[in-house]
């Protein structure tokens, strides 16, 4: 599944640049060869100043869609999911977006957002990584008390699950690291990346920083015990394998950004295939859920 920033391509059309047609054909490409392309919202592309051959942003101030108006956001809803339906209907003509993921995984609280999803016919969201906090600008969001289930139902708030919801929930799979396990990974992490070349990146994208993290907060995290999400980007295979190991759940959500991926990330697919684990599609996956939710809220290993 891939999660469309329609916001950005949107503004690449206005300013008439060639990445926009580039970006299009790859999209048709995907839906072609059977994957899923579905919403993705990052509000600060509205104020981005194009200042060839460069994107300005002069502030941060609509990162999360929590700051613009429910209005707004909505709107923002409907026209994504109507673009994207549009690109993909000229490959398959019954193409409908159904899922989303929150720029920034800032999906709560959702009050503004749940009749964007109502109005676009978005039912299946996956931005919840459980046990995970980010309190600093301009993210926001925490997940600590988020269940560690493979899916569930939800209403009116994504962390909190209802048997009788409309929308479904299919968190980001989240692991637990100690002290030890956090030093090792990132020695052997800088190991890897200074001695091979299959951990450079592809693209020249960057990460949003968060600037307030204080040498003191950097280290006590490493003393806590914590939650990581479970990526293919800045990852190995053998790091990967081990993670998945680790948890117990049949069902694995696991994340990427284009921007940090490297011949490792894509030696981290074809280790999944070589162990034989079945991949699917969001979308496949809730198409299972709903045909059996008459079972425990888990899907398991045989589905």
């Amino acid at each position: 599944t891939f999660f469309i920033d329609v916001l950005y391509y949107q503004r690449l059309l206005e300013a008439n640049v060639e990445e926009a047609k580039i970006l299009r054909e790859q999209l048709q490409l995907l839906v072609s060869k059977g994957h899923r392309i579905e919403l993705h919202l990052h509000p600060h592309w509205l104020d981005a100043k194009y200042e060839r051959p460069e994107w300005i942003f002069p502030n941060y101030d609509h990162y999360r869609l929590q700051s613009l108006p429910e209005d707004k956001v909505m709107d923002l809803f409907i026209s994504g999911t109507e673009i994207l339906n549009e690109i993909s209907r000229e490959v398959d003509n019954n193409y409908k977006v159904v899922a989303f993921r929150a720029g920034g995984w800032c999906i709560t609280p959702f009050d503004k957002l749940k009749q964007g999803f109502l109005k676009s016919g978005i039912i299946i969201d996956s931005s919840i990584a459980p046990g995970i906090k980010i309190r600093e600008s301009p993210f926001e969001f925490d997940f600590t008390h988020a269940p560690n289930r493979e899916y569930y139902k939800y209403s009116n708030n994504p962390i909190i699950p209802d048997d009788n919801g409309i929308f479904y929930e299919i968190p980001i799979t989240t692991y637990s690291k100690n002290f030890f396990e956090k030093v090792l990974k990132r020695f052997l992490k800088y190991c890897l990346i200074m001695c091979n070349a299959n951990s450079r990146t592809y693209g020249d994208g960057t990460y949003m920083s968060i600037n307030n993290h204080t040498i003191f907060k950097r280290i006590y995290s490493l003393f806590i015990t914590s939650y990581e999400f479970l990526s293919i980007e800045n990852n190995a295979p053998d790091f990967l394998i081990k993670e998945i190991e680790k948890i117990r759940n049949d069902l694995l959500v696991i994340m990427a950004h284009p921007k940090g991926l490297t011949q490792n990330s894509l030696e981290c697919i074809k280790a999944l295939y070589v162990q034989k684990h079945h991949l699917l599609t969001l979308f496949d996956m809730f198409k299972q859920a709903t045909l059996t939710d008459d079972m425990p809220p888990n899907l398991t290993r045989h589905l």
